[in-house]
């Protein structure tokens, strides 16, 4: 490897790492991706017990259907024909459900099926939930990227920034628990109230609404197929490659230094990792102070606790819809102390193929911060202490309990578990606190936590949901207009409009 010279070396093999790749490959640069693992995929990968396959963070995608952009994104990428997906309900992809409440509140897909299939359940808001849906929809339209267009973001989108999403549901619904169902998939990207702006909410749940689809059979195939399509381009991705350092001269990086001794000297490098990670490579005094100071102090997103379960055979039917339930009409994270612990969960099942009627799996995810669990903070994995297995053990059946309220004697269907918490996030996928989705977005002073794909190094970019949206249309966006700073925006988004 340090012998080859490349045009670009990308650091992290996540969506955004294999876009860039395969993007630049496609372009005929000579292309090395790195990923410190022996899996690749990131929040694509997933991991196999028993027969059974859990996605590890990637369970569903939006915005799937012909000409919309995730769906144009993966056949510019060619890969299309060689990943299975199958549709969630249309009327009900999502269910909103809340303790001592038997309706089941659904979101549907289609701007105007979601106003018709949630407005029975509030007759008198029926206007305000299709003025509410039609600013989403708007706010979708605003983003230039979310269309697959080159602009400028208009300057009448700067409130979309300004504004937390509590306060734009506020603007438009009065009914209390109407107003918990329209921000209860704040989880998607641990949304917070007060905090979260108006923009990011849109964005998330627009895409969803515009269609909502599952891989069959995990989402690791995604990242396999643009691995080999990287491959067939000319490109290379290197298992077990973690990089430790880089090397500069004039603010410029000369060879990336990997733990295995490897030294690659690249014209240019893409860091998909968390910028925070990047900066740790980088000696002081090759970045300003401030720059470094301002990126090292950006607060993450919440982290969380991940129930992987396998079923036995033939007791749970597949849902073709995700679950929410919360204790009580408080749906944010941090309205809920953490002697409340868990106030809400996200549940959904999985099959390993389309024809079970019966799931194989089920995954349940909650919050948990990293500080719940800081007497672990200096174990690794495969070297955890026996006392975290208890903390586990602890959480799972409090969890459980919670669970059992919408699914009664879940336990009897359950074959095995297996937890994951703040530091499996932190160690698997080298995210500091284990933060769900990355730098936390807010609106209050919004351009603090926006960073730009380039840097003052000069042939250093970086990309990933932390530079873009979270999620997985947000890091595939971060990673073209990252790369449309390298090979041009206008010819490389009419490249993928016209795929």
């Amino acid at each position: 490897m340090e012998k080859e010279k490349y045009d670009f070396v990308i650091i992290g093999s996540g969506i955004s790492g294999l876009s860039c790749g395969l993007i630049l490959s496609k372009k005929g640069y000579k292309v090395a991706v790195l990923e410190r693992h022996h899996k690749i995929g990131g929040c694509l990968q997933n991991f196999r017990r028993n027969g059974v396959n859990f996605d590890t963070g990637i369970h569903y995608v939006g915005s799937m259907e012909e000409g919309q952009v995730m769906h144009q994104c993966l056949k510019y990428f060619d890969v299309l024909d060689k990943i299975h997906l199958k549709k969630m309900d249309i009327n009900s992809f999502e269910k909103i459900c809340f303790r001592g409440d038997e309706n089941e509140y659904p979101y549907a897909v289609g701007f105007d099926n979601f106003i018709d299939q949630l407005s029975p359940y509030f007759p008198e808001e029926r206007e305000n939930i299709s003025n509410f849906i039609r600013e989403i929809q708007r706010v979708c339209n605003e983003f230039p990227m979310h269309n697959m267009e080159v602009s400028q973001i208009s300057t009448e989108a700067t409130e979309q920034f300004s504004t937390t999403v509590d306060a734009f549901i506020e603007q438009y619904i009065t009914d209390p628990k109407l107003k918990g169902v329209l921000g209860a998939t704040n989880f998607l990207y641990a949304g917070e109230k007060g905090v979260s702006p108006k923009f990011l909410h849109a964005l998330v749940i627009g895409s969803y609404i515009e269609s909502a689809y599952k891989f069959t059979g995990g989402s690791a195939q995604l990242a396999t197929a643009m691995y080999q399509q990287i491959k067939k381009h000319g490109g290379k991705v290197f298992r077990n490659a973690e990089v430790i350092s880089f090397e500069t001269e004039n603010r410029q990086i000369k060879s990336v230094h990997l733990k295995n001794g490897n030294k690659i000297q690249p014209k240019n490098v893409i860091s998909t990792i968390h910028p925070k990670k990047t900066l740790d490579f980088l000696a002081d005094g090759t970045v300003l102070k401030a720059y470094r100071n301002r990126i090292k102090n950006l607060p993450e997103t919440r982290s969380g606790l991940v129930m992987n379960i396998r079923l036995k055979p033939n007791k749970v039917r597949y849902q073709s819809h995700n679950t929410y339930y919360f204790k009580s009409e408080r749906v944010w994270v941090n309205e809920y102390q953490k002697e409340e612990w868990p106030g809400f969960y996200y549940l959904f099942t999985s099959t390993e193929s389309d024809e079970q009627e019966y799931a194989s799996s089920m995954t349940a995810m909650t919050y948990l911060d990293l500080d719940e669990i800081e007497q672990f903070e200096d174990s690794s994995i495969g070297s955890r202490p026996v006392e975290y297995e208890a903390f586990k053990e602890k959480k799972k059946e409090i969890f459980l309990d919670l669970i059992e309220e919408k699914f009664p004697k879940l336990r009897d269907a359950i074959e095995e578990i297996f937890i994951a918490t703040p530091l499996t996030f932190r160690d698997y996928l080298n995210i500091p606190d284990g933060g769900l989705y990355g730098i936390k977005k807010e609106a209050e002073g919004a351009l603090r936590s926006t960073i730009s794909p380039k840097t003052k190094v000069k042939n250093l970019y970086l990309s990933g949901q932390s530079i873009g949206v979270h999620g997985l249309i947000g890091a595939t966006m971060s990673a073209i207009v990252t790369c449309g700073y390298i090979i041009g925006h206008e010819n490389l988004v009419e490249e993928i409009r016209n795929a």
